[in-house]
């Protein structure tokens, strides 16, 4: 229920009232895990707490304290996924927490932090891909964060590299606009062929 609330409020820019919630729902959670250590549900949703609330300081521009709630949220997703590496949520958790704090650093313009968080993401969900080569959320997922690694590299300048992650990505988006019904994915195949276009401008005058 706190964690709902923090959502409609958040919604409605009331970010202040969504983080009273929020922290509501994180003592809760922590008083769950205390109380029923074994209960791996309770750290899934532990880690998602520590999430909810990192975001709402990054909103409120507390970029520290937003960075140091996800990477508890990341401790936590870290610590399962190492005690059942076979569990392919797990997998999958690390690697979402990753990718946030990856997007977080990159909100803040910390490129190099940026870039280390998300290529450990893309190294976490590679696996996931190959084993699951179907499931649409893991290559959505993938073609993703190779799109923002390519994005870090265009701000920095990095051209070649930028357009190799750039390319890696409209080949997922192109597969999944072709197999799928989701529009998203057109619209991300469109928005990653513009960029490649402009680099290959780029590469083109050098």
């Amino acid at each position: 229920a706190f964690s709902n609330m923090g959502r409609i409020f958040q919604v409605k820019s009331e970010v202040k009232i969504a983080q009273r919630h929020y922290q509501a729902c994180l003592d809760h959670r922590k008083k769950l895990v205390e109380t029923y250590p074994d209960m791996i549900i309770y750290q899934e949703n532990l880690s998602l707490a520590y999430v909810d609330l990192g975001e709402v300081y990054i909103i409120r521009g507390k970029f520290k304290k937003g960075i140091g709630y996800f990477e508890k949220a990341l401790r936590v997703d870290k610590s399962l996924h190492e005690k059942y590496p076979d569990d392919i949520s797990f997998r999958n958790n690390y690697a979402h927490s990753l990718a946030i704090l990856g997007e977080a650093y990159l909100y803040n313009s910390k490129l190099k932090q940026a870039l280390g968080y998300y290529q450990q993401a893309l190294a976490e969900n590679q696996d996931l891909c190959v084993q699951y080569d179907a499931n649409v959320n893991y290559q959505g997922d993938q073609a993703l964060w190779l799109a923002k690694v390519g994005h870090i590299h265009q701000t920095q300048k990095q051209s070649k590299e930028a357009l190799n992650y750039f390319q890696q990505a409209e080949k997922i988006w192109g597969n999944l606009a072709e197999k799928t019904i989701f529009p998203e994915y057109v619209e991300s195949l469109a928005l990653v062929k513009n960029q490649i276009e402009e680099l290959y401008k780029i590469l083109s005058i050098k």
